[in-house]
């Protein structure tokens, strides 16, 4: 459906730019851009109702890839400076000092937020201040949440209209709509993709609060202060310096000494993503399959001393596959087999053991639990 949308609305827009372009009268060129205007309000409905169903349907799939927040935050700002200029507002930028250089996943999808979250605040206040603002909250061997914030001097959201403003379809009144556009999906959007993002989102506005701020949490924002939106996102943080690397891989030197040939069954496309970073964080590359089918064609084909296995996937599950690779000689030597579950409890650990797996990591995978496989790997197959 993306496809048969996208693509006329493209050829539309093109050749509203390719037009605009040749020897046009006053009037007609007053056409053409009302005719190109219109397009790009068109698009951007179209991206928002897209993306909803993709998001409600569980299709939207995040990118895992290293990118700077300082960056994304200031590139969000540079596209939005022209129209704040339009209305008479500043917009100021603020990054803490503890904020990692480097994080792992979705630069554009966190710009998606941005952009909305920064656009509304601009749309909504004139001759006015803009703050936007990204803070670190906390940071473990995992990872890190980062606070974001979006501050504006505006005209400011009625306490009724707050409990629901991250539905899809709202908007604070009819008004709203009429004056300044828009399909109301936007903050539900945002809603759904900070949650993917292991985070959560609010407002505050008037000394109310909307959505789901983390407890404990007190308004910040005095009365008439306009709105502030606030989000965090959870995301791995990237290592960069090579001491840091060097006193991480303590633990698995022996492993480290060695090629080992991996294989990741596993069917989620952002664990895939998560695992590949992590091991090539440790010097290593990683076969990927997504179901239990896959992994033993990629078994009858090529020999892997180290497998990590998730245990639900379509076809052919964890425990099944692991019996069918422990029963088949034609796999010697056997490879050393990881559970990846979700579901840490005792029975299923057992029947882990029970098919033949040699260990289990319970997700969401840490890096500490990562270095704690391969040196037991390191000891029970390197010595």
């Amino acid at each position: 459906m993306s496809h048969e949308i996208r693509t006329p609305l493209n050829g539309v827009i093109g050749m509203t730019q390719i037009l605009s372009g040749s020897p046009l009268s006053p009037e007609q060129r007053d056409w053409v851009e009302i005719i190109a205007e219109s397009g790009e309000a068109l698009m951007a409905v179209v991206n928002d109702i897209l993306d909803f169903s993709k998001v409600e349907s569980g299709k939207m799939i995040l990118e895992c890839q290293p990118f700077s927040p300082a960056e994304a935050l200031n590139s969000v700002v540079r596209i939005l400076q022209q129209p704040a200029q339009q209305r008479g507002n500043l917009v100021q930028i603020r990054v803490g000092e503890q904020v990692p250089p480097e994080v792992l996943g979705d630069r554009n999808r966190l710009r998606q937020i941005l952009l909305n979250l920064v656009g509304n605040a601009i749309k909504f206040t004139e001759n006015g201040t803009v703050v936007v603002s990204v803070t670190l909250e906390r940071e473990d061997d995992n990872g890190c949440t980062l606070l974001w914030m979006v501050q504006d001097s505006g005209i400011g959201i009625p306490a009724q209209y707050l409990p629901k403003l991250f539905q899809p379809f709202t908007q604070a009144n009819a008004s709203t709509s009429r004056q300044f556009g828009g399909t109301g999906l936007g903050l539900s959007i945002c809603y759904r993709l900070t949650a993917l993002m292991g985070g959560t989102i609010w407002v505050e506005s008037g000394g109310n609060i909307g959505g789901m701020p983390p407890s404990p949490w007190q308004p910040r924002t005095a009365l008439g202060a306009g709105t502030t939106f606030y989000f965090t996102t959870s995301l791995p943080r990237v290592i960069s310096s090579a001491q840091e690397c060097a006193d991480s891989m303590a633990d698995v030197i022996h492993a480290c000494h060695t090629p080992i040939r991996m294989l990741l069954v596993e069917d989620g496309e952002i664990n895939q993503k998560i695992m590949q970073a992590y091991l090539r964080f440790y010097g290593y590359e990683v076969a990927i399959v997504s179901n239990g089918q896959q992994a033993l064609d990629a078994l009858a084909q090529s020999f892997f001393d180290l497998i990590f296995m998730d245990m639900q996937m379509p076809e052919l599950d964890g425990i099944a596959t692991t019996r069918l690779i422990r029963q088949n000689p034609a796999f010697a030597p056997q490879p050393y087999i990881v559970a990846l579950t979700a579901n840490s409890g005792g029975h299923n650990r057992q029947s882990c053991f029970a098919a033949g797996m040699d260990d289990f990591i319970t997700k969401p995978i840490k890096k500490e639990h990562l270095q704690q496989v391969l040196r037991a790997y390191a000891a029970n197959r390197l010595g």
